[in-house]
């Protein structure tokens, strides 16, 4: 019996496999008359990198000289197969199908040796490819997406760390959890990805305190079934529109630059922006502030809005410049444009249309002209800062001539002499800090521009200092109110000296406690006002720190002072009347009335006499 394995037996196998390869290609032949054939560049032209290596839908991985054989074999050009080999072709050294190819890590950027397997695995399903790691990844953008495309833009800022960063990936200690209840639900960032697949990228890459973890998890809560805290909302959740009134915005292809940190770092168009915000909860704070900037994008603005630049004409020259106000008042670092945008969701008699407008010069109103506190030129502005230099120099005048006073008297330890010293040396540091005036503003503002003060030439230390010394000034009034007491105490229920020197403390330390509290407690909150460093006024603080550095001391002192005074008015009041009776006017005045009403009846025979009688005894008296 003839061995298979014999020469002589395999000589007729090899032609009868030959033989049957020879009509499978003269039958494939026949059919790629009809339809046109796959192959691996899009183009046709040859592939220029053979040694590459691509994964073939099932085949497995091979080289780009294999693939390219028997590409145009298996399949057809329009074969889901082909347009997948398409997609990721630059791998074989194919020219690339979009014009300005994305770079998954930037211009020039290639992917590292260490870190082109780390998978990616939650692609997989949107690139219909298995094993999606991050070398095909940048193979895949660089084959077939634009640089300038969502997709692109996304990936770029999602991946940046993983696939790209030279150092070598740590994963997550504690991933980036995104509550899922509706897996299949899908999310538009770009690419449409459902909510298991945005799960799975959010642990594989960030950590829980990653900001683009919050991000993802403001976006995916409403849609994903979760509200922001994570958990599962179980009812339906009404979502966003970025015009308030749900109206389509008119300035679709309009780039929003200023919410690029909101979108990965990805500059979002206004249809992008648009089509965002539909993915959030309509309470949410994410929907309230693109609805704030809504009418950038052309959206409807509320009734009697606020205009940035209110002067006929005017307009922002400066549009990426940030607003100082805004950052003062609210911590948020904007630009002119988006504050002009903001400002039309907000009527004209809000404190945000003031602060907004108050500031505008810095965007180019006003021909950049600042004029605070109502000045209109800058004539106007140097009388107001030599009017309170000049009030400031003559309070000095007072404090030095009282303290010239005390020091010259011998008694110095009488309590009113030493209450009248100390106000006036909480005066007289005020009153110097007043008359440095806007020589200890900064000469620029937060944000590095200039702060356009006239006589600004300090820095934050010495505006710092001076609001510190002018807040010493309540000292002042607190001292006053010791002056209201000590009245008190020695008109109205006449304590001797004995019984002073029991409030003597007191009425010495409590001021001095209070001013310095109030002095040390405003280091945080001293800013520019526009003639020298004290506490920033309401709107331009919060109320709180308004009431507890400014409003709050001085409706204080001026309570107990007026109280005081009122009970010894009344005191001294009580006394005169008292002390009238005893006055010899008082006594005569009487006496007069008495007699005016006095009627003595006259006998018949005296009548013709009595009122002769009468009018002789007025003279005498």
């Amino acid at each position: 019996m003839m061995n298979r394995h014999s020469p002589r037996f395999q000589m007729p196998l090899q032609l009868l496999l030959l033989l049957q390869l020879c009509l499978s290609v003269a039958s494939i032949e026949a059919r790629q008359v009809q339809e046109a054939r796959c192959t691996v560049c899009p183009d046709g032209s040859p592939i220029t990198n053979p040694t590459g290596e691509l994964n073939v839908p099932g085949f497995g991985v091979q080289s780009c000289a294999v693939i390219s054989g028997l590409v145009g074999t298996l399949f057809p050009l329009e074969d889901p197969n082909c347009k997948l080999l398409h997609s990721v072709s630059t791998a074989c050294g194919c020219p690339s199908q979009a014009t300005n190819p994305c770079q998954l890590c930037g211009d020039g950027i290639q992917v590292p040796d260490s870190k082109q397997e780390l998978p990616l695995s939650y692609l997989d399903e949107s690139v219909n490819y298995d094993g999606v790691n991050c070398k095909l990844l940048e193979v895949y953008f660089n084959s077939s997406i634009e640089s300038d495309d969502l997709t692109c833009q996304l990936s770029q800022a999602w991946t940046k760390e993983y696939c790209c960063s030279a150092d070598e990936w740590v994963p997550p200690v504690t991933p980036c959890p995104i509550c899922v209840q509706n897996p299949n639900a899908t999310i538009d960032l770009g690419e449409s990805l459902t909510c298991e697949q945005v799960q799975e990228a959010a642990a594989t890459l960030w950590e829980e305190s990653d900001p683009n973890c919050a991000q993802v998890q403001s976006v995916t809560g409403p849609v994903c079934g979760c509200d922001d805290s994570g958990s599962s909302t179980g009812e339906d959740v009404p979502m966003c529109t970025l015009c308030k009134d749900a109206s389509n915005v008119t300035t679709p292809d309009k780039l929003v630059p200023f919410m690029a940190d909101r979108f990965f770092g990805i500059e979002p168009t206004c249809q992008q922006l648009e089509e965002a915000t539909r993915a959030l909860a309509m309470d949410s704070k994410d929907c309230s502030d693109a609805q704030l900037i809504s009418s950038y994008c052309g959206c409807p603005s509320v009734e009697n809005a606020c205009v940035f630049c209110p002067k006929p004409g005017d307009a922002i020259t400066t549009p990426t410049r940030k607003h100082s106000n805004t950052l003062k008042r609210y911590g948020e670092d904007v630009t002119c444009e988006q504050v002009e945008a903001v400002l039309l969701q907000f009527s004209q008699d809000t404190d945000e249309c003031f602060l907004g407008q108050e500031h505008n010069w810095e965007c180019g109103c006003n021909d950049g002209f600042y004029g605070y506190l109502g000045t209109e030129s800058k004539s106007d502005i140097l009388a107001l800062h030599w009017a309170s230099r000049v009030s400031g120099i003559l309070s000095v005048l007072g404090s030095l001539f009282i303290f010239q006073d005390f020091l010259r008297g011998e008694d110095k330890k009488n309590l009113y002499r030493q209450i009248m010293f100390l106000m006036s040396m909480f005066d007289f540091i005020t009153a110097v800090g007043w008359v440095v005036g806007a020589a200890a503003i900064p000469t620029t503002d937060m944000n590095g521009y200039d702060s356009n003060v006239v006589g600004a030439s300090g820095n934050d230390d010495l505006c710092t200092a001076q609001g510190f010394f002018v807040m010493l000034g309540y000292g002042s009034g607190f001292f006053n109110n010791s002056l209201s007491i000590y009245y008190l105490f020695v008109v109205v229920y006449g304590w001797k000296d004995y019984q002073l020197r029991k409030v003597r403390p007191y009425l010495l330390t409590v001021p001095i406690v209070c001013a310095l509290s109030l002095a040390f407690g405003g280091i945080p909150f001293y800013e520019s006002v526009w003639i020298g460093c004290w506490m920033l006024p309401r709107p331009y603080t919060d109320d709180w720190t308004a009431v507890g550095f400014s409003v709050g001391p001085i409706i204080t002192t001026v309570i107990i002072s007026t109280v005081c005074q009122i009970r010894v008015y009344w005191s001294v009041r009580a006394t005169l009347r008292k002390a009238r009776r005893w006055s010899m006017d008082h006594r005569l005045s009487q006496r007069s009335l008495k007699d005016k009403y006095t009627y003595n009846a006259p006998s018949n025979s005296s009548s013709q006499f009595s009122m002769a009688t009468t009018q002789e005894k007025k003279p005498q008296e």
